[in-house]
């Protein structure tokens, strides 16, 4: 970070992506994004104080990816097989079946009782 911008990395959040277009020289292009530390410390510190966890640092002018927050201050997401939206769809699909299979059943049961 010091070779690239005028900070140390303990200094700033940053981001970078690398750039399509090969620069000259086989050298990587890359566009960098940096935010001093002590600019929005504060803000995280309150966010976070009221339970408002900051997954994102970004702005206007950044490219949409953009995140400057570091992945290790990040919110972890719980990795789970099957998320609540996932869940509820099963359980419309499930309850859409008892609907649809329960005149069906009523109407055998009662077809099989009149045979009898």
């Amino acid at each position: 970070m010091d070779r690239l911008s005028p900070f140390r990395s303990e200094q700033v959040y940053f981001d970078f992506r690398t750039l399509d277009d090969p620069a000259p020289g086989g050298k990587v292009s890359v566009e960098l994004a940096v935010c001093l530390r002590d600019q929005i410390q504060d803000w995280l510190r309150r966010l976070r104080d009221r339970g408002a966890p900051v997954e994102r640092i970004s702005w206007e002018g950044a490219w949409p990816q953009a995140n400057l927050l570091p992945a290790r201050e990040r919110p972890r997401r719980s990795i789970r097989p099957f998320g609540m939206n996932t869940l509820l769809l099963v359980l419309v699909l499930v309850l859409g079946a008892a609907v649809v299979g329960t005149p069906i059943w009523q109407l055998q049961r009662i077809r099989d009782e009149r045979r009898s």
